[in-house]
């Protein structure tokens, strides 16, 4: 891999001697839908442990109803869920025209712009 810098070619080994390798975090998506919010104005984040024993397939499919419930929701441009299959916890990501009222168990930040290029091709949450 050759990495260019202002017009010059570097190793790669020159970046990562410099400023070593970050962690990748993946999650493999179970669910993504879009919802009737047009201006995602804050992005919720949760991340919830799966119990040992959890019976897998029943856990995917509450996880995947309750994605398409919370993109159902007027205030949701888009929702997902995902597993984060290292540590075995379920990512929830709700895109929300609503700000924070401070009863939420999710962590929320303000988003100051969206790239929606495939946003349109989501399947509707109420359409499931």
């Amino acid at each position: 891999m050759i990495i260019a810098h202002y017009g010059h070619r570097l190793p790669e080994h020159i970046v990562t001697d410099l400023f070593g390798r970050a962690e990748i975090e993946t999650r493999f998506a179970l669910d993504a839908c879009k919802g009737p919010g047009h201006e995602a104005r804050f992005v919720y984040t949760e991340d919830l442990d799966i119990p040992l024993d959890a019976d897998l397939t029943a856990a995917f499919a509450r996880e995947i109803e309750r994605n398409r419930e919370i993109a159902a929701q007027s205030d949701t441009v888009a929702a997902a869920v995902g597993v984060d299959t290292r540590n075995w916890k379920f990512t929830r990501i709700q895109l929300s025209t609503n700000e924070p009222n401070g009863s939420e168990s999710a962590v929320a930040c303000q988003s100051l712009h969206l790239a929606r290029p495939l946003l349109n091709t989501l399947p509707k949450g109420d359409d499931r």
